[in-house]
C-alpha cells in the first residue's frame, strides 16, 4: 500500500530574480516540439515574466490564494529572452496570466528587443489586458515581433463586468481590437469569451456575440460555459 507524504507548506518565492534560468540544453525539443505546443503555439520555447494575477474575476481561483502578482524584473526576463536568442530560438510565448498588466515594464521590455536588434516572433496565449493596450504600444509590440495575441473580452455587457468583478473597459478594448485587425492584420488575433453567468440575460448573451462579430477579423473566438463548483 503506497504511504502519503503530506509536506509542510512552503514559502511563496517573491523575489523571481532569484530563480535561476533553466538550462533548456537539458531538454530534448525536437523530440516532442513537432506534435505538443501550448495553446497551439508549437516549435516555440515557454516564458513566464509574471506569476499570478492583481484583479480578483469572481469566476477566477487565483485571487482565492495568496498569491498576488509577483514579476521579475525587465532586465532578468530579456536576459532569458537574449539567452535563447543567442542558441537560435526564434519563436518565444509568454504564458503569464496577463504579461502587460505593468505597462511601463511591458514597454520597457520591447524597447530592450528592439535596442539589441532581437529577431524574434513573440505570443500571448494566455491573455493580454485589452484595455490596458494603447496604439503606441501595440505598435511597439508588433514592431518587436508579436503576432500572437489572445486578449480577454469574457463579456460585453458592462453591467455583467461589474457583477464578475472583472471591471473591464468593453469600448477601449473594442477600439484595440479594431486598430490591430485593420492596421496589423498579420497578427493571429484570438479573443476568450464567456457566458452563462448569474443573473446574466439572453439579450446580455447575445451582446458578447454581437460585439465579437462586429470585429472585422478575429481569428478565434473562444467560446467558454461558466461551470460552476
Amino acid at each position: 500500500t503506497p504511504h502519503i507524504y503530506k509536506a509542510e507548506e512552503r514559502p511563496q518565492i517573491r523575489k523571481l530574480d532569484h530563480l535561476p534560468i533553466v538550462n533548456r540544453s537539458l531538454i530534448d525539443y525536437e523530440a516532442y516540439h513537432k506534435y505538443i505546443g501550448h495553446a497551439g503555439v508549437k516549435y516555440s520555447m515557454a516564458i513566464q515574466a509574471t506569476r499570478g494575477c492583481p484583479y480578483k474575476c469572481f469566476y477566477c481561483d487565483i485571487y482565492k490564494t495568496s498569491v498576488i502578482h509577483f514579476r521579475r524584473s525587465v532586465q532578468n526576463v530579456f536576459d532569458e529572452v537574449k539567452l535563447l536568442s543567442d542558441i537560435g530560438v526564434k519563436r518565444i510565448e509568454f504564458i503569464d496570466d496577463i504579461f502587460n498588466v505593468n505597462k511601463k515594464h511591458c514597454i520597457a521590455f520591447f524597447e530592450l528587443v528592439l535596442k539589441h536588434n532581437l529577431d524574434l516572433k513573440f505570443f500571448f496565449p494566455t491573455g493580454l489586458k485589452g484595455d490596458l493596450l494603447t496604439k503606441e504600444m501595440i505598435d511597439l509590440m508588433v514592431e518587436a515581433g508579436s503576432i500572437g495575441m489572445n486578449l480577454s473580452l469574457e463579456h460585453a455587457s458592462p453591467r455583467m463586468q461589474t457583477v464578475m468583478r472583472k471591471g473591464l473597459d468593453v469600448d477601449v478594448l473594442h477600439e484595440n481590437l479594431e486598430y490591430i485587425t485593420t492596421k496589423y492584420p498579420q497578427v493571429n488575433l484570438t479573443l476568450n469569451a464567456m457566458h452563462g453567468f448569474p443573473t446574466e440575460t439572453k439579450e446580455e448573451a447575445l451582446m458578447t456575440l454581437n460585439y465579437i462579430e462586429s470585429i472585422k477579423w478575429i481569428d478565434f473566438a473562444y467560446l467558454h460555459n461558466v461551470r460552476i463548483f
